[in-house]
């Protein structure tokens, strides 16, 4: 976790790289509730990837099942889902269910808070496990 003056979501996304190892993911699949700027960032760090980016309005109407099949259509070297904190930490469990359902060779959850692009506190980056995180 990091405590820093406000600065651009490029340092979250440069944390987030710096965790990757081996060759940089070619397929990633971005979900968000609505803040796209952590998908710009990505596609500046990993320009050759193939960025997916779902924000809240490409589930609406949807039933829980209807999002895990669309989360599963793919497969993705990397996946990386964004909230606010306090969302997150409410939907910790919830987020991690959806991670584990999506293909994908590396998962992360990603909680931050930002403003126009800027960090606002701190940031924390979770990597999901899919046996670790099963609840219970």
């Amino acid at each position: 976790m990091n405590a820093e003056a406000p600065a651009g979501v490029e340092r979250v996304i440069a944390d987030l790289a710096a965790r990757l190892s081996g060759a940089p993911p070619r397929s990633i699949l971005y979900l968000t509730r609505n803040d796209l700027a952590p998908a710009l960032a990505l596609a500046a760090a990993f320009p050759d990837a193939v960025i997916t980016r779902w924000s809240k309005a490409d589930f609406q109407g949807q039933r829980a099942l209807g999002v895990l099949k669309k989360l599963r259509r793919g497969h993705y070297d990397l996946f990386v889902l964004q909230d606010r904190r306090g969302l997150m930490a409410q939907l910790v469990d919830l987020y991690r269910l959806a991670a584990i359902g999506v293909r994908a060779r590396r998962r992360f959850l990603v909680a931050c808070d930002l403003d126009r692009g800027r960090l606002k506190g701190e940031w924390r980056i979770e990597e999901v496990r899919p046996v670790a995180a099963l609840p219970g």
